[in-house]
This record gives C-alpha cells, structure tokens and sequence, in this order.
C-alpha cells in the first residue's frame, strides 16, 4: 500500500478523503499494519488486519474508553490530521471488528459539514453517475440504509451531478457526502478516481467543456464576432489562471491537470487563429443585388470550425454562406448535438 496523499491544508475536505482513502486502500489490498494518525502532538493508531479495522489504539485515555466505531468519528473529525501507513504483519494474529470501508463510509457521512453542495458539483471531474446491479449487491456489507439504497437504485440511468444533488430524495449535503465516500470506497473507479477531488476549478471546467464537444470558441468564452484583440486577451486571461507554472503549491494531481486544460486552451487558441486567416473572402458580384462567396482560401477542415463560421454567416444575415458551411459541416460527421445546430441552421437559411 503506498503512502496517502499530502494534505492540502487549505482544503476542508482534504483530512476527511485522506482518512477515508487510507483506510479503503488498506480493505481493497488486504494488507495489515498500521495507520498511524498524528495531529497537534498527538498520536492515534488504527490497526489494520488483513483489510479490516481491529483496533483503535490512542495516547488519550477518553478516546481508548469509547467503542470502535465512535473512536473513529473521533479521528474523522479531527481537523488537519497527518496519515502515515506503516506494514506490519503481526497485526494479521487479530481478528478484524468491522469492515475498513463501512468505517470510512460511516466517518466521511459524519462530516456532512466539508462538503459544500455547489462547489462539489463543480469540483467532480465527472458529469454523470451510475451504479449497477452488481455495485449495489457489492454495497449490500456496508450496512447502508434503506433510504440510502433507494437514492442509490435511482442513479442505475447515468444522471447529472447537479440532479443527483437536488432532486434525488435527500438533504443536498446528505447527497454530497454519501456521493464522496462511495467515491472514496472505489465505486465510480472507472469514471472518478477514489479521494480525487481538485480544488482547481477552472481546469475542471475547461476539460469538462472539452469532453462535451465545447467548439474553440466556447472553451475561450467567445461571441463568434470576437475580434482579434478580444481572442487575446481572452487567451491570457486563460492562461493566467491556467498556467501550470503557478500552481507548484497545488497536488500533483491537480497541476497535472493544470497542463492538461493549458494544452487545451492553447490548442483552441490557435485553432481560432487559423480559422481566421482561413476564412472566406466575400465579393460583391455587380450583376447580382446579393454578395456572392468566393472560396479563395482553404475552408476550415474540421465540423467545429465550420460550424463557428456558420454561426458567424447568420449572425451577418448571409444565409447562402451559413448553408455552405453548414453542409460541409455535416460532411464531417459531427456528433448529435452540433447535427441538431446545423440542421436549424439550415432550416433557417432554406
């Protein structure tokens, strides 16, 4: 098992995932040894046998007088705790008293107060969830209530974040928290990382956009008649908030993703740019009261670029030049929701 993540101190949410992360980890290797909890001095172990939580052990006398479980809400409430994963295989010789991920389930709900609704729907790196039969069997030992199985049953359809936190049947910060501790559990493992939760917002943002077929335009937050000079401007406003070099005091997770959104951003940027010197020269026909398109130079090559030019065509009124781009547009086989655009588009300009 390898060394949980640093802590990020300026992060409410970091000691709960740390904790619950560790102790999750620790069932899904079925290692033994010791989590070792150090916080203002103070030292508290967890013994871990084959996965299983057998011990709490601590150097305050109240904390070794409480039961197991309340010895844990203890530790999960601690405010900037230090977890130090140490093997030890003598500790296999005891018998576990309950289940490492019911522990951290349980813990992580007790800290309903970390997670803040609306900075957790924007904070997922993902934009939907779904469980399935087989997750939900698998969930049955961790001893979740019959209300939280039946939020559970309602996301077997992939459902947004923002409706699984309203519209699902509990308290949104009820929502959020059972959310992150199945995440920590391993339950999403495909689409969200156990105990990832980046604080970076604007790169989740853009790489969510990204993913969602977002064209260059609307990952720079531009109108289609942007100038020159306010695509610049909004490239380095971008790259201000984006540039990986300023994020050295972040997780490294977060700064990989840092480079990741910039490279994205850069790659929209100049995409842009290329369009525009790419983009067809209007010439005015005399024997003709309509402006006819001249194509004297290369048309864009790909549906999103050609879909930005027709867009730029209606706003202008130019409806023959929307249609033009608008059907080289569907030669490139865009995805569903650019086909609807383009068939409005051409449905207006017939």
């Amino acid at each position: 098992m390898t060394a949980s993540p640093r802590i990020e101190r300026r992060d409410p949410c970091s000691p709960v995932l740390q904790l619950g992360t560790a102790l999750s980890q620790a069932q899904r290797s079925g290692e033994s040894g010791w989590l070792e909890i150090q916080e203002g001095g103070r030292i508290h172990g967890v013994q871990i046998s084959g996965g299983g939580v057998a011990d709490v052990v601590s150097d305050r006398r109240d904390i070794n007088a409480l039961g197991l479980r309340e010895q844990m809400q203890h530790l999960f409430s601690l405010p900037r705790p230090k977890v130090i994963w140490m093997p030890d295989l003598t500790c296999m010789q005891r018998a576990p008293k309950a289940s490492a991920a019911e522990v951290a389930l349980r813990g992580i709900l007790t800290r309903q107060d970390v997670f803040d609704p609306v900075q957790l729907a924007e904070r997922i790196p993902v934009t939907t969830l779904r469980i399935d039969e087989a997750q939900l069997r698998a969930l049955h030992p961790l001893g979740l209530t019959e209300q939280e199985m039946d939020f559970l049953r309602q996301l077997r359809v992939p459902t947004p974040i923002p409706m699984i936190l309203w519209k699902r049947g509990f308290a949104p910060q009820t929502a959020a928290a059972l959310l992150m501790a199945l995440n920590v559990i391993g339950v999403w493992r495909d689409t969200w990382r156990p105990g990832e939760l980046p604080r970076f917002i604007p790169a989740v943002r853009l790489l969510r956009a990204k993913a969602l077929g977002a064209t260059p335009l609307e990952l720079l937050k531009l109108n289609p008649d942007a100038s020159e000079t306010e695509q610049d401007k909004a490239f380095r406003r971008l790259s201000f908030e984006l540039h990986p070099d300023r994020l050295v005091h972040y997780a490294p997770r977060e700064q990989v993703m840092a480079a990741q959104a910039f490279k994205v951003l850069s790659e929209a940027y100049h995409q842009i740019k290329r369009s525009r010197r790419q983009r067809p020269v209007v010439v005015a026909d005399a024997a003709t009261p309509v402006a006819r398109v001249a194509l004297k130079k290369k048309m864009p090559d790909n549906w999103a670029s050609l879909l930005v030019a027709a867009r730029a065509a209606v706003e202008q009124g130019n409806v023959e030049r929307a249609k033009a781009f608008a059907l080289k547009a569907l030669q490139h086989t865009p995805p569903p929701g650019a086909q609807r655009e383009i068939a409005a588009i051409l449905n207006r300009a017939a």
